[in-house]
């Protein structure tokens, strides 16, 4: 049919090229099972509904890195500087227009490749209204520089009142290492059933409330309405890898990074506030390395809680 209205002639390979383009067109594999072939969703169908998400939305830039395998073989101070480089370019200028008067804090969904990482930062307003500024979505990138662009932006956020990693699989060390910067208010998590049950309908409930504002991009709304109400839970299907191993694959990372963080913003009412990171012999914080960048006497640091009009955490010798 197709054929007989486009005047070509009909093949074998004619008719699979074009089921392979048809295909091609959907993002989500349930999605293009139902539609194409009549197989029945697993779950529900999309949690949150596409007209709540995209009316939460509003203009925040996404930037965007990715790791090739040139970048991968090189040394590790080499990917340091070079990641170095990008942050003060593309992250430093959206971090200063962040007002310091606000508390701020972070969300971060993990992977290594295939997947992306994302690093949500959350503004929390004086109305207590929860506003994600900017995004940085990152492909192919070793856990050491991925762990270097979330101090270099939890160091940078005014008023760092917490974060909350993806600690699942080869997460944790990112996860981790922020633990050990941050003490208490970086809290690697292990999302599992009874945690979406509790975490997930807060989120829902901020969005239908305009408590959350997310930036406005097609990625990000196609990574909300991949959760699913599967058994009763919102949640996540199975990843699905596809057949280009090479090419970029979301499977609801922005969302999940923007879950992290309006959960991180909810711990406590997001407290101890205000981190101030000290570093022995430096003069501000300009620093998101290693830990060797602090001293010898990192072994010697600790955390202790300052006094304050809120109170706070920060590393004192």
């Amino acid at each position: 049919r197709i054929c007989s209205v486009k005047g070509d002639t009909w093949t074998p390979e004619y008719a699979e090229a074009w089921r392979e383009a048809a295909r091609r067109k959907y993002r989500d594999h349930d999605v293009m099972m139902e539609e194409l072939y009549c197989v029945p969703r697993h779950g529900a169908g999309a949690w949150l509904p596409g007209v709540l998400v995209e009316s939460r939305m509003r203009p925040a830039p996404i930037v965007r890195f990715a790791g090739d395998a040139a970048f991968n073989a090189r040394p590790e101070p080499v990917r340091r500087q070079e990641v170095r480089e990008w942050l003060e370019a593309e992250v430093a200028p959206l971090l200063a227009q962040l007002s310091p008067l606000r508390r701020h804090v972070m969300g971060m969904d993990f992977a290594r490749s295939g997947h992306l990482s994302v690093i949500a930062p959350l503004v929390i307003e004086e109305t207590l209204i929860r506003r994600c500024p900017f995004l940085v979505e990152v492909h192919n990138v070793p856990h050491r520089q991925q762990s270097q662009m979330v101090k270099f932006v939890c160091d940078r956020l005014p008023r760092f009142s917490g974060a909350a990693l993806d600690a699942n699989g080869p997460g944790s060390f990112v996860a981790e290492d922020a633990e050990d910067r941050y003490g208490p208010m970086a809290e690697p998590v292990k999302p599992s059933l009874p945690w979406y049950r509790e975490h997930m309908p807060p989120y829902k409930a901020a969005l239908e409330d305009q408590m959350l504002f997310l930036p406005r991009h097609d990625d990000v709304l196609d990574d909300h309405r991949a959760f699913r109400l599967i058994e009763g839970v919102p949640r996540l299907p199975p990843a699905k890898p596809g057949k280009d191993k090479k090419a970029v694959q979301r499977h609801g990372d922005a969302a999940m990074a923007l879950i992290l963080a309006h959960y991180a913003s909810r711990k406590d009412a997001a407290g101890p506030p205000s981190y101030i990171p000290v570093r022995p012999g430096r003069r501000g914080p300009d620093d998101d390395d290693e830990d060797d960048e602090w001293g010898d006497d990192e072994a010697a640091v600790g955390w202790s809680a300052y006094a304050g009009d809120r109170g706070g955490m920060r590393k004192v010798m």
